[in-house]
Formats: C-alpha cells, structure tokens, sequence
C-alpha cells in the first residue's frame, strides 16, 4: 500500500447495502483521519484487559439526584460528573452545582467535567429491530472480551462523528490510553481504551464490525476476532 492510500474495501458477500453504505461512509474517513494526524504507527501496543472486570468498563448511567445530597437534579441544570477509579474499577457521581463547590477542594476524581442535565426522553418504537452501531457497542461493552477492544474503539469513533457520543476527557499513562465518552442524549459514560490501531488493520477491523452486524439470516459466518495484540 502507498503511503496516504486507503485500505483496501473487501466487504463479505452477505454485506446488505445498508452495510456497505456503513463501510464506505465511516471506514474509509476514519482511515484518511489516522493518515492526516500521523497516528499510524509501526507496532502495536497491548493493551491490559487480562484479568480486568466487567465492572470496571460497562456503561455508566447518568443519575437523576446528586450522589451527595440525593436531591433530584432539575430539567436543565448544570451538574458535575466525576469519574473515580479504584482496584474495582471505575465509579461514577453526578452530583450539583451546589454540591461541586463545596467539595472540588477535597477531591481528586480520575476524570471530570460539567454538563446540562435532561430528562431522557421515552424511546421511540424501532419499527425494523436491527442491531445498530451503538446496540453493537453496549452489547461489546457489556460482554468485556479483549478481542474485541479494536471493534469497541471502531464504533466509538463512528458514534462520534455522528454526534452520538461527545468525547469529554482523554487520560494516558506509560500502559494504557483511556478516552472518556458522554452519550449526547443520555449522559451515559462509554469508557473506551485506545488500541493505537496500525492503518493496515483498519480493513480487517471493517470485515469484523460488518460480519457482527449480519442479519443471522444472510448466512454469514462468524468472523476470526481481531484482538488488540495483532500484528
């Protein structure tokens, strides 16, 4: 492959044109953005998902009160989200305004940031149940295998360029990149670790996310995983 040259689309045979429109319009930008910000790399870094627990990296859920006081948060107030992480993993507080003032001294959170809270609205019927990006990524989430964290980082980056998902915080040491993500509607926390994907591996993480998005129907088989040691 020339250098700047996307990779190469080599889509199953039981991709759906709604995949293959999927393909070209999240896969290909995302592979011209790893060549514009130089983030291509030659090696690749493992990443410590060996013995890390479910807890520490499911989704977290935005709460309707503060964590300190238990009062109930109002349409359209400003709150805190603090991110604490432990041996357990991680911890999340959504506390008030009020609350932020009196205790920012005090606290040292892993992460933290400032928002609007919303009462999340009902959601609406889903007159064909399919799978979506996002249903794909709670789903990975929730599952926690650590062949999957290219393909967890992969929907995360569509997520956001469709706006889904706003990234509020980025923390790196010498082992790990950990970026921090907030749902635009429902303040959910989606903790995601950066694989420091390679450009060449973008075409076999594209064959993985459209064979996880099959209908069972279309007789697709399962795909081997791409885990984040790959080389």
């Amino acid at each position: 492959m020339e250098a700047g040259e996307s990779p190469a689309i080599r889509p199953p045979h039981s991709a759906t044109p709604e995949l293959l429109q999927l393909l070209t319009s999240e896969f290909l930008p995302l592979a011209e953005t790893l060549i514009v910000s130089k983030r291509v790399e030659q090696s690749i870094y493992s990443c410590l998902y060996i013995g890390t627990m479910l807890s520490e990296w499911e989704i977290k859920t935005r709460g309707r009160q503060c964590a300190r006081t238990q009062e109930a948060f109002d349409d359209g107030a400003t709150i805190f989200t603090l991110l604490f992480r432990d041996r357990g993993g991680f911890k999340r507080e959504d506390i008030s305004e009020r609350a932020w003032l009196q205790i920012k001294d005090s606290v040292e959170p892993f992460s933290f940031w400032k928002s609007k809270f919303h009462v999340p609205l009902p959601p609406a019927p889903d007159p064909m149940p399919k799978e979506s990006v996002e249903e794909l990524l709670r789903r990975l989430l929730q599952q926690d295998l650590p062949e999957h964290v290219n393909v967890r980082y992969v929907l995360a980056i569509m997520l956001e360029r469709k706006k889904t998902l706003k990234q509020v915080d980025t923390r790196e040491s010498a082992e790990e990149r950990i970026l921090i993500y907030e749902h635009a509607k429902t303040g959910e926390v989606f903790i995601i670790v950066d694989p420091r994907l390679r450009l060449d591996q973008l075409d076999l993480v594209q064959q993985e996310v459209l064979l996880l998005m099959a209908p069972p129907s279309t007789g697709a088989t399962a795909a081997a995983p791409i885990s984040a040691d790959l080389s």
